[in-house]
């Protein structure tokens, strides 16, 4: 990473398009290319599969029952498939007609320039079948592995019909204004980032009113930020059935004291949503910022706009709140300070990312590694992992475990040894035993999740070993657990990814540019000409894939099919949603602030800016006021805990609004008898 004194230096050295390339070779002469007959029969069979993939593609498009047989059914009569036979025969006999006509006239090299150019429209032409949305939805590792294979044949079809294609003079201009206007990139990456702030941060604040968030996590992070405002550091009720207690003991999110300012403005949980919309949004910012270290700033503000479009990182927004999620942003922020090599950013983005979780250290400890082994950037790379290293330590198995024990331990219990437990035993048998670990990552499971990560970028962060390196700081928390939601782009997981992907798939297009010839003489080559192709290609593949993945399973383009941790999501409140909403707000009023209450789970994160607050399913604390929504009834222990609290005959029916009822202790009421026989019976209690 070492670039010249002075320089504001590129991650690899130097900037992609500064850096001194070596002449290319001429194209060969005389003989050397392939008989002519060969020539020939290579533009005809290409031909036919451009023609086949359109007749399919039209057919596809106008005939939805030819869409659902394309992509399962496969219950065609005789006649109807011997009628498709005659018409893809047909479709053969016009290329063959075709491609004689193009040799009478023109000649070979003229049919297989114009054959090349036309090769982009296979992949175009499976876009009906790739944005079936909802078939795919439910066959996730088939079109992953398609769509996967459907990439690199789109890159292969794109770099060949660019090695032929000359653009013409407004594309050339189009091309060059972020040359003369270099602002342009910058203004296009910051309006996406608004757009995708203000339209997901709308959607998962209209998706928590429509109760499809609950006390875990949302109502969790709000109790731990309202608590922290009031001056109770890390304090949450919430989480726990006995009482108080720090968060601290389960993730170490020391970053949010950060944030608290901003809580204080309006203290609830639609602004920990805007908090996560907007981090995630400036990520894309920050990107655009270290990618153009680089490579070209059209390129990074493509990858930027891509990154917008990640639909693993949409699953993480949509399952609530968590501060993991903001990870991709400060993980940029750091390869940002690194391509500047400028130490004080380093140590800075380092520590942001410390702040963050506590599971991101190890990450680090990876990439400095990587930095330290690679002879990149050795110095910064052993600081980056000793630091690392130690501050993990110290936090994990020191600070952490101060303020009591969690269950996380137990996410690696198929790794630990019978006679072990916790992460030492982990530790101990991914050092003795590393086939046992390996074969615990050859799951279904845990394949597609690998394949949603990387497949929407055409596979690029892994093309190079290098690079691929940058996959293993995520893995740790995800597929070496046993727990499915780790592992699910549901959840916010996948943040542990985001980050690394993006960066490697900027280090790949640089890659890529810096091997492009350049000069004029040079540009006239075959092999300039492949060469200037493959990052164009490399990009529009990535842009390709990017869309159909998204268009499955992200919430920007499609967001029908879009599924956020448990709840699919819609935009809009139904009425009985919004008389709801309107009623817990209603009931909130009669609550004094310092009371103690419990809710059931779907209103906690309404009603968790308060001290002290508990759920049912989580809790069955004897609260001041209890808050019961039959909407919540059946998650979890719900019933059970609601029951057990209520059998002391303690409470009396304070207020009920739309079925939601209020019970206040110690409080009498003529309704509270019928009330509560009502209640024990929805409840299945005789």
């Amino acid at each position: 990473m070492a670039g010249p004194a002075g320089s504001s230096a590129a991650l690899w050295e130097v900037t992609a398009y500064e850096t001194v390339r070596a002449p290319m070779t001429s194209e060969p002469t005389g003989d050397s290319g392939p008989p002519l007959l060969t020539r020939v029969t290579r533009a005809v069979v290409l031909l036919e599969l451009e023609l086949w993939s359109v007749t399919m593609a039209v057919g596809a498009v106008v005939s939805e029952k030819t869409r659902e047989q394309l992509l399962s059914r496969n219950d065609w009569g005789s006649a109807e498939r011997n009628r498709l036979v005659a018409i893809w025969a047909g479709v053969a006999l016009v290329g063959l007609a075709c491609a004689w006509f193009a040799i009478k006239r023109r000649g070979e090299p003229s049919l297989s320039r114009w054959v090349r150019l036309g090769l982009p429209l296979i992949p175009i032409s499976w876009l009906p079948l790739l944005l079936e949305t909802t078939h795919w939805f439910r066959n996730p590792l088939q079109y992953l592995v398609i769509l996967g294979l459907g990439g690199l044949v789109a890159e292969r079809c794109f770099r060949a019909a660019l090695e032929e294609w000359t653009p013409p003079s407004f594309i050339r201009r189009l091309l060059g204004l972020p040359a003369r206007k270099p602002w342009l990139p910058l203004v296009v990456v910051a309006c996406g980032a608004a757009l995708y702030a203000g339209y997901t941060g709308w959607l998962s604040v209209l998706f928590h009113h429509r109760f499809g968030s609950g006390a875990f996590d949302l109502g969790i992070f709000d109790n731990v930020m309202f608590n922290t405002l009031k001056g109770n550091l890390f304090r949450t009720t919430i989480m726990f059935s006995d009482g108080s207690n720090s968060f601290l003991l389960s993730h170490s999110n020391y970053i949010l004291l950060l944030f608290v300012p901003i809580y204080a403005i309006y203290p609830a949980a639609e602004t920990l949503l805007w908090i996560q919309a907007v981090g995630l949004a400036a990520g894309g910012i920050m990107l655009f910022l270290f990618a153009r270290t680089q490579i070209r700033p059209c390129y990074a503000a493509v990858l930027s706009l891509a990154y917008f479009l990640y639909a693993p990182m949409h699953g993480g927004q949509f399952y609530d709140f968590h501060w993991l999620t903001l990870a991709p942003g400060f993980v940029f922020f750091l390869f940002y300070a690194l391509a500047k090599n400028r130490p004080r950013l380093i140590a800075l983005a380092t520590l942001f990312l410390w702040l963050l979780r506590e599971d991101l250290a190890p990450g680090l400890v990876v990439l400095g590694l990587a930095l330290l082994l690679s002879g990149l950037r050795p110095k910064v790379g052993a600081w980056l992992a000793g630091t690392s290293a130690v501050w993990f330590a110290l936090n994990k198995f020191v600070i952490m475990p101060a303020f009591g024990t969690w269950w996380f331990a137990n996410l690696y219990e198929h790794l630990a040894t019978p006679e072990e437990k916790g992460y030492g035993s982990v530790v101990k048998t991914m050092l003795s035993n590393p086939l046992v670990v390996f074969s615990s990552l050859v799951q279904e499971g845990k394949l597609v999740y690998l394949l949603h990560l990387l497949v929407p970028l055409a596979l690029l962060p892994v093309r190079r070993l290098p690079l691929a390196v940058l996959v293993l700081p995520g893995t740790i928390s995800t597929i070496l657990t046993n727990a499915g939601a780790n592992f699910s782009i549901k959840y916010q997981y996948s943040a542990h990814y985001t980050g690394y992907l993006f960066s490697a798939a900027a280090l790949y297009f640089r890659e890529l540019l810096a091997a492009a010839p350049s000069g004029a003489v040079e540009a006239r080559t075959v092999l300039a000409r492949a060469g200037r192709a493959r990052a164009p290609a490399a990009l529009l593949a990535l842009v390709f894939c990017t869309v159909c993945h998204t268009s499955a399973y992200g919430v920007v383009l499609y967001p029908k099919s879009f599924v956020g941790g448990w709840f699919p999501v819609t935009f809009s409140l139904t009425p009985a949603e919004k008389r709801q909403l309107e009623a817990v707000e209603e009931l909130r009023k009669f609550i004094p602030p310092e009371a103690t209450l419990t809710t059931t789970t779907r209103d906690s994160s309404h009603l968790s800016n308060r001290l002290h607050t508990w759920a049912f399913s989580h809790s069955q604390r004897r609260s001041d006021y209890l808050l019961i929504n039959p909407s919540s009834f059946g998650l979890g222990p719900t019933n059970k805990d609601i029951l057990t609290t209520l059998k002391t005959n303690e409470y009396g029916l304070l207020k009920k609004v739309d079925d939601i009822t209020l019970w206040k202790k110690g409080h009498e009421s003529p309704e509270t008898r019928s009330e509560l026989k009502q209640l024990r019976r929805r409840l299945g209690s005789r």
